[in-house]
């Protein structure tokens, strides 16, 4: 509670919510794209050489 209220007092004009309930920051959209980026490549290349598999064989 003491937390709370020196940032209250302490506000310079940029406080936000995560400030005062101590949650850390979520990734940015950036991290968030190049993750979902990395991702669907992963699973593209994966289903590629399961088509290519499934064309060799048949």
């Amino acid at each position: 509670m003491n937390g709370i209220v020196y940032a209250l007092i302490s506000d310079q004009g940029d406080l936000r919510f995560r400030d005062l309930v101590g949650r850390a920051s979520s990734d940015t959209w950036v991290t968030s794209l190049i993750k979902g980026l990395v991702r669907d490549t992963i699973i593209g290349l994966v289903l590629w050489a399961l088509y290519e598999l499934l064309q060799s064989v048949l």
